[in-house]
C-alpha cells in the first residue's frame, strides 16, 4: 500500500500484533512487523527509511519501548508520518488521539 506527494510513492508500514499485521495484509500493505524482539531497531530502520511515508503503530507495541529518545522522535516525526492506533478490542488510551494526528499532520488545532 502507498500513499502519494509530488508524485512520489511513499510506503505504508504497519507494526502490531498478528491480527493488525494480517488485516492491513489483506489490504496490500507488504510491509508489516509483528516484532517479538527487537522493536525499537525495527522501527528506527523504518523511520530512517526514505521510501515509508506512513508507519501505523500499535499502542500496545510503544508501550513496550524503552528508549526516551526514540519516544521523543515518533512524537515529532511528520514523515514518516506515525500513527498509534488501538488494537481489536483495546480501549483507546489516547481519547483525543484524532486530534493530535491532524494537528501533527497539517500543524493546526481543530476545535469541534
Amino acid at each position: 500500500m502507498m500513499t502519494t506527494e509530488n508524485n512520489v510513492n511513499y510506503k505504508i508500514a504497519v507494526i502490531g500484533n498478528e491480527l493488525l499485521c494480517l488485516g492491513f495484509k489483506l489490504l496490500g500493505t507488504k510491509n508489516t512487523f509483528n516484532p517479538q524482539e527487537n522493536l525499537e531497531e525495527i522501527l528506527k530502520e523504518l523511520i530512517q527509511n526514505e521510501e515509508i511515508g506512513l508507519i501505523i503503530i500499535n499502542q500496545k507495541m510503544v508501550e513496550k519501548i524503552t528508549n526516551n529518545k526514540l519516544l521523543e522522535s515518533m512524537n515529532k516525526s511528520i514523515k514518516p508520518l506515525i500513527i498509534e492506533i488501538q488494537g481489536y478490542n483495546e480501549q483507546d488510551k489516547h481519547q483525543d488521539n484524532l486530534r493530535k494526528i491532524i494537528l501533527k499532520a497539517i500543524g493546526m488545532d481543530i476545535v469541534l
